[in-house]
């Protein structure tokens, strides 16, 4: 579909590899990231994409403006319930612009395609409340250390090697393939 969304999200996610890796881990990431970008390039339909040249790149760009304002709406009549599950296509026809009308005629997405308001259509912020500090509890789990009686489990389990990362101990134990 040429979306630009993928190649941004690969972008956020090297960043992170850039922040957080590795010296190998950062020249493979950097790697990915060029290869895409010239993959993305050499295809006519993601380049004009890309860099707008196409008339569908301006027109999905519009939409998905007036479908988040739609979104936001919605949002703004029910925020603490949101409107239910896979509900925004049934809900929308209440908020809808006319210009969002004009653009998408008769055929309208199913969802604003994006996870902070589709979590909050869904389920309301406390929903989203509820999904950041699931979030943010996983990043905080892999990022701390573990304990040294875990650590030196993983240890033992490499053949005395450090392990390869702060939660191989969980991975490698009674698999030392896993420590390579």
């Amino acid at each position: 579909s040429a979306s630009r969304g993928a190649m941004l999200g690969l972008s956020v996610a090297v960043l992170v590899v850039l922040v957080a890796g590795t010296a190998k881990l950062r020249l493979a990431a950097l790697s990915v990231l060029a290869v895409s970008a010239l993959a993305s390039m050499a295809l006519p339909l993601t380049r004009h994409r890309f860099l707008m040249q196409s008339p569908l790149a301006l027109q999905t760009v519009k939409g998905r403006g007036y479908e988040w304002s739609d979104a936001w709406r919605l949002i703004k009549q029910h925020p603490f319930r949101g409107v239910g599950p896979s509900d925004f296509l049934d809900a929308s026809p209440t908020t809808q612009s006319a210009s969002d009308v004009r653009l998408a005629g008769s055929t309208q997405l199913d969802s604003p395609h994006s996870l902070p308001l589709q979590l909050a259509l869904g389920g309301g912020v406390v929903l989203v409340i509820i999904e950041t500090l699931l979030a943010l509890l996983t990043l905080h789990s892999f990022l701390t250390p573990l304990p040294e009686s875990l650590a030196l489990k993983g240890r033992r389990a490499c053949g005395g090697r450090p392990r390869p990362g702060p939660r191989s101990a969980c991975l490698t134990e009674g698999s030392p393939g896993l420590c390579r």
